[in-house]
């Protein structure tokens, strides 16, 4: 793998990984502070277009032929995953 391709891949793992961290933790804070049920009810109500975007994603990954393309198509797939991360967190430390 050529030097550009490896820090371009670098930086899109670390993307992941630092947006993985602060919805997770947002999620948590979220939780604690004690939301209302009406913003719960919302937050599982978005869970569809979530879906959606994790479908289109995952067609958009397999159907990409670059690996950069397949990098940036590879956000539609950790967004959603790490927003369902946040709306679980949300549910599970709602004080």
């Amino acid at each position: 793998m050529d030097p550009t391709k490896a820090a371009l891949f670098r930086f899109h793992m670390l993307g992941y990984f630092l947006v993985s961290l602060l919805l997770i933790g947002a999620g948590l804070m979220l939780g604690a502070s004690g939301p209302d049920d009406a913003i719960v009810w919302t937050l599982l109500g978005f869970l569809k277009y979530a879906l959606l975007c994790l479908i289109l994603g995952g067609v958009g990954v397999w159907r990409a032929k670059e690996s950069a393309s397949r990098l940036f198509l590879m956000w539609l797939v950790v967004l959603p995953i790490d927003y369902g991360l946040f709306v679980i967190m949300v549910i599970v430390t709602r004080a």
